[in-house]
């Protein structure tokens, strides 16, 4: 019997499981349905090239010409609004219904709202998709005081793409550092440090208590101590939460995400997610994780289509990020947490931060160190690394561990 895999969804999880489908050989028909009226595309250049006025077809995941040529149907105007286990079809925005063999959910995360009087001014807006980032550069002309509100990487990200083009741009951030949960103090420090040098204000411990305007359109931002930031536009980058609305309608296991198993299953056994919907259970973690990058949703993407090809490979990949920000580049290797131990080296415009869990190496974050990041990530993959101890010793080097 001829199946169909129907995809909710069209990022970049989305996508890769779509092709890796077709690459390992499915034969039958794979349906891609998304909600943004355009074909896919990159999201990372959103805050960073294509803010600094990028073109727009430097973002296509891949040439129109992909979706022909492999067979692979794809709707980009037809947004999911319901999932019937039973029968197993989806209905879209339209009341058409569609059914499936396998139903892959890459329905995404979206941007977490202020929650703060005044978020609904115009010229507040976030930085999610293309449309977001459409919107944020015709109001750039001519020069702006642009408030970001997170420090977290969209917030940094923009804050020095904004000030590279001119624009006067001020970081509010509530934690006691930029990007508090993901870096160790030394990496934080050079970042903030970074934008500063490159002209932005950055407040840390900062509380936003209002957003303030006038004849609709905003004007300011109003701190719990009374004072008043100027702002021409408002960037509200506080994080994302996943798109899981479609999952919980339907009965599905869901918490921070759609929950899912080694192999990418949901609680249906026809049922699976990938990406930023996704929540899963990390051996290496030992804890359950929901992580937003483009390597965990690449690697999904292609475990997803083992797994309906009924040739399931556990998802257990070294989870790795990188950031963009100016002269800058950020680079993770692994997860630590904040209670983690630190060892720094610092050299030659570089700085690697060690992350530490008892002796063991977990992670390792450097800024323009890419050759440093590169053999950490060969290091945390094959085991073991240096220990807390042989690390502090005067004459450490990696070269013996990679």
């Amino acid at each position: 019997m001829k199946r169909r895999v129907v995809i909710v969804g069209a990022g970049q999880a989305a996508v890769q499981a779509a092709a890796s489908l077709r690459s390992e050989g499915f034969e039958d028909e794979i349906v891609v349905l998304g909600d943004e009226g355009r074909l896919p595309y990159q999201r990372p250049p959103l805050s960073k090239a294509y803010l600094a006025g990028g073109r727009d077809d430097i973002l296509a995941l891949r040439p129109s010409v992909f979706w022909d040529k492999s067979q692979i149907v794809i709707d980009p105007c037809r947004p999911i609004v319901a999932i019937d286990r039973v029968r197993r079809e989806v209905t879209d925005s339209r009341g058409r219904r569609l059914a499936f063999t396998q139903l892959v959910l890459a329905t995404g995360a979206r941007a977490r709202k202020l929650g703060v009087p005044g978020s609904d001014l115009d010229g507040v807006l976030s930085l999610r998709t293309l449309a977001d980032a459409m919107q944020l550069r015709t109001m750039l002309a001519p020069r702006k005081h642009v408030v970001t509100i997170g420090a977290g990487f969209v917030g940094m990200e923009a804050a020095a793409a904004l000030a590279a083009l001119g624009h006067q741009v001020t970081v509010l951030e509530a934690g006691e550092r930029c990007l508090g949960r993901a870096v160790s103090n030394p990496i934080s420090e050079t970042l903030a440090n970074g934008l500063r040098n490159g002209g932005v204000d950055v407040r840390l411990s900062t509380h936003v208590a209002r957003i303030v305007g006038r004849d609709g359109t905003v004007r300011g931002v109003e701190l719990r101590d009374g004072q008043v930031i100027p702002a021409d536009i408002v960037l509200v980058a506080v994080g994302a939460q996943p798109n899981d609305e479609l999952a919980l309608a339907c009965g599905l296991d869901a918490a921070n995400g759609i929950r899912v198993d080694s192999h990418l299953r949901t609680s249906d056994h026809n049922i699976f997610a990938i990406g930023d919907c996704a929540s899963f259970d990390c051996p290496r973690e030992r804890r359950s994780l929901r992580l937003e990058s483009v390597q965990n949703a690449t690697d999904q993407g292609r475990n997803v289509a083992l797994s309906i090809l009924d040739r399931p490979t556990p998802h257990d990949r070294l989870p790795w990020f990188w950031s963009d920000q100016g002269a800058h580049k950020l680079q993770i290797a692994g997860l630590a947490m904040p209670d983690d131990k630190t060892h720094t080296l610092v050299g030659d415009g570089k700085i690697a931060a060690f992350r530490f869990r008892a002796e063991r190496l977990i992670a390792l974050e450097t800024v323009n160190d890419p050759a440093g990041h590169i053999k950490a990530r060969k290091i945390l993959t094959v085991g073991p690394g240096p220990t807390y101890g042989e690390m502090k010793s005067v004459d450490f080097s990696l070269v013996g561990f990679a």
